[in-house]
């Protein structure tokens, strides 16, 4: 979450038109959320292979290099 805030938190405010409380209420929703659907899905049999097989395939990993920089499909 200390990625998430100050000018990022801006941008991110800025990209899908909200204001950055709601725009940190909502990240800070969704983030643990998502961590524990990959903890769940990593813990499965076959889950973890399947996560790693999905990222080696279809990401790099750069997309987490600049998350303040993306434009939501509205813009």
């Amino acid at each position: 979450m200390g990625q998430i805030a100050g000018p990022a938190l801006g941008q991110i405010s800025g990209q899908i038109g909200a204001d950055p409380q709601s725009t940190q209420t909502a990240v800070s929703a969704a983030l643990p959320l998502l961590l524990g659907a990959l903890a769940r899905n990593a813990s499965q049999p076959g889950g973890a292979e399947a996560l790693a097989g999905a990222l080696g395939r279809d990401h790099d990993g750069s997309v987490l290099d600049h998350v303040a920089g993306f434009r939501t499909l509205a813009s």
